[in-house]
C-alpha cells in the first residue's frame, strides 16, 4: 500500500519536473536565438565593412597596376628610343670612321708620291753634281796633260818669238739628238784639239768630254762607269764617234 503511494507521488513529481523542464527549455533557445540573432548582425555588419574594405584596396590596386603598366611602357618606348639612337650614333661614328680613313689613306698616298717625286729630284741633281766634278776632275788632268805636251814640244820657252794662236774653246754639248748638231760638235771638238795639237785617242776623249754638259753628260757618266766595271770598251776616238 505504502509502495504504491510512494510510486504515484513520484510519478506525480516527475510530471510536473517534466512541465517545469519544458516551459524552460523554449525560453533558453528563444534567448539564444536572439544572441544568435544580434551576433549575426553584428557580423554581418563588420563583413560588409570588411568587402567594402576590400573593394576599396582593390580598386587602389587596380589603379596601381595600370599606373605602373603605363609607367613600364613608357619606360620600354624610351629605352626603344635610346637603343634607336645608339644605333644611329653608331653608324654614323663608322660612316665618320670611314671617311677618315679614306681621307688619310689618300693623304698618305700623296705624300708618299711627292716624297718620290722629291727623292728622284734629288738623285738627278746628285747625279748630275757627280757628273760634273767628274768632268771637272777629267778637264783638269787633260789641261795637265795638255801643259805636259806644251813643255816638251818647247811651247815654255820664253825665247820663243813665234806668234801665238788663241782658238776658241767649242761650245758645250747638252745631248740634243740631232744627227747635224751632233756632227757640228764633233767637226768643232777636232778643229779645236787639232789647233792646240791633241792628237792621241785617250786625250781627245778626254777633252771632248770635258764640253759635254746635261743629258749628255749623264749619258758619259754611265759609259764611264760601265768603262770602269769591264762591260764596255771605249778606248779610240772612233768609238767615242
Amino acid at each position: 500500500m505504502t509502495f504504491g503511494i510512494r510510486a504515484r507521488l513520484i510519478e506525480g513529481m516527475a510530471k510536473e519536473s517534466s512541465k517545469n523542464v519544458g516551459a524552460s527549455i523554449p525560453e533558453e533557445d528563444r534567448g539564444r536565438d536572439e544572441s544568435r540573432h544580434e551576433g549575426a548582425s553584428k557580423n554581418r555588419g563588420k563583413s560588409k565593412d570588411l568587402l567594402s574594405s576590400l573593394e576599396k584596396r582593390l580598386a587602389n590596386v587596380k589603379t596601381f597596376v595600370a599606373e605602373s603598366k603605363a609607367q613600364v611602357e613608357e619606360i620600354t618606348q624610351h629605352v626603344e628610343g635610346l637603343d634607336s639612337d645608339f644605333a644611329d650614333m653608331r653608324d654614323d661614328f663608322k660612316s665618320t670612321l670611314n671617311v677618315l680613313s679614306d681621307d688619310l689613306r689618300n693623304e698618305l698616298h700623296d705624300l708618299r708620291g711627292m716624297f718620290m717625286s722629291e727623292l728622284a729630284k734629288i738623285r738627278g741633281e746628285v747625279e748630275v753634281e757627280i757628273s760634273t766634278i767628274h768632268q771637272h776632275m777629267e778637264e783638269i788632268q787633260a789641261d795637265v796633260s795638255l801643259a805636259k805636251r806644251v813643255m816638251a814640244s818647247g811651247g815654255g820657252n820664253t825665247s820663243n818669238n813665234a806668234p801665238k794662236v788663241d782658238f776658241p774653246k767649242p761650245s758645250s754639248f747638252v745631248g740634243k739628238r740631232e744627227a747635224r748638231v751632233v756632227d757640228d760638235f764633233l767637226w768643232e771638238m777636232e778643229q779645236y784639239m787639232d789647233g792646240v795639237n791633241i792628237g792621241e785617242d785617250v786625250m781627245k776623249i778626254k777633252t771632248t768630254t770635258r764640253y759635254l754638259k746635261g743629258t749628255a753628260a749623264l749619258w758619259w757618266r754611265r759609259r764611264y762607269g760601265d768603262i770602269e766595271r769591264g762591260t764596255c770598251n771605249i778606248s779610240t776616238w772612233a768609238d767615242f764617234i
